[in-house]
């Protein structure tokens, strides 16, 4: 997965763009760990066409959510695939991710989590979330560093954003997402299981 960390001004078209140019290259991803802060977030879903249906809900690959996370208006991309959720934000340049864009990682069951950054240029930092919505995770990852970095807890939802988002919008581990379960929910029940490999 690839994010860079100077937050740039940018726009969910531009995104969207990059990320359709490499769908064809794949890698393994990458996660963080880390800790982040109390906050209200309002959460909104904004659907970019249908594919796949679950509990009367129509999601496709390329849907997004938009967070109010603050005064933050954060805007993700989200990956439920298999596929998309290992190639990431790989090669994404950091003027192509906004300074509020990022993305978010869904996975079918609760497991613990390694991503690594191979093939990602963009310093980034991730949050491992709860099913209430509560992040109990944060850590920054380093463009091109193939550790693993794992989760501490079973989770299935990995938020990524550019390195230090998270600080400077003020959160910490704790904070809570109004209404996370719900509006996720339809992307956990389509959302692919990982390939079994050894790290």
């Amino acid at each position: 997965m690839i994010r860079r960390s100077a937050p740039r001004t940018g726009t969910s078209g531009g995104l969207s763009r990059r990320l359709a140019g490499i769908r064809g290259v794949l890698a393994s991803g990458v996660i963080a760990s880390g800790v982040i802060a109390t906050g209200l977030i309002t959460v909104v879903v904004v659907l970019e066409g249908c594919d796949k249906r679950q509990g009367g809900t129509t999601v496709r690959p390329g849907a997004r959510l938009q967070f109010e996370m603050g005064d933050r208006h954060v805007d993700v991309k989200v990956v439920f695939e298999a596929k998309t959720r290992e190639l990431g934000l790989m090669f994404v340049e950091p003027d192509q991710l906004g300074e509020d864009e990022g993305m978010l990682f869904v996975y079918p069951t609760l497991e613990f989590l390694g991503f690594w950054m191979k093939n990602t240029v963009t310093p980034l930092s991730i949050a491992y979330i709860g099913d209430d919505g509560t992040i109990l995770q944060i850590e920054d990852m380093q463009p091109g560093d193939e550790r693993s970095v794992k989760s501490r807890h079973r989770i299935r939802y990995a938020l990524e954003m550019h390195q230090g988002w998270f600080e400077r919008a003020g959160f910490g581990e704790g904070s809570t997402i109004p209404g996370f379960e719900r509006k996720l929910t339809p992307f956990r029940e389509i959302a692919e299981p990982s390939p079994r490999r050894s790290r």
